[in-house]
């Protein structure tokens, strides 16, 4: 299969999950990515802000779950579309409560603008769409993260749906393998 044909049939995968399983396999995925010895060791974190409507892992909880564990966050912040271009972008959280419900609590994201000055990553979520046991994902096709991710020295962890973690993907010179994937079923180390 090609490329495309992949990232269409992987794409179909996770659209035929039943509301159910994406909550709970987003939830346990988190879960599991919070055990993780690269999220305990890591003070400064890079995640990506998951589009649920193309039902990414959901990982706002994960997000929340850090701010609480004291991590610092980091984003990407997508400076040139055409070329693929991605600089980094500190990621607030802020919780909110009100007056009216005082037990209600309710979390927004800000993100700001690219920094100048690159701070130390010690873990980088990546998105993909498949992720193959050699660690190399199949992304969107505009090669972001491949770009981005070239000598940096943190540790690359992809969150994925176990249908979507597969024995062998196609890879191009300039993939860059992740270091370790996260399944609802639990962790994988890569290398």
């Amino acid at each position: 299969m090609s490329k495309p044909e992949l990232r269409a049939n992987f794409r179909q995968i996770r659209n035929q999950m039943s509301e159910m399983d994406y909550a709970e396999c987003s939830s346990q995925i988190c879960s599991n990515l919070l055990q993780s010895s690269a999220f305990y060791k890591a003070e400064n974190i890079h995640v990506f802000l998951p589009y649920l409507d193309k039902r990414e892992v959901n990982l706002f909880p994960f997000i929340q779950q850090a701010h609480f564990a004291g991590k610092r966050l980091f984003t990407p912040h997508i400076t040139d579309l055409n070329s693929g271009e991605m600089e980094i972008a500190e990621l607030k959280v802020e919780i909110k409560s009100y007056k009216d419900e005082p037990d209600v609590h309710r979390i927004s994201l800000v993100t700001g603008r690219p920094l100048l000055k690159k701070p130390t990553i010690d873990l980088i979520i990546v998105p993909a769409l498949a992720v193959d046991e050699k660690g190399f994902r199949l992304g969107y096709g505009k090669g972001f993260y491949d770009r981005f991710l070239t000598g940096l020295k943190a540790d690359f962890v992809v969150p994925i749906f176990s249908q979507c973690f597969v024995p062998s993907l196609p890879k191009e010179p300039h993939d860059i393998a992740v270091h370790q994937v996260i399944t609802e079923k639990g962790l994988t180390i890569i290398r």
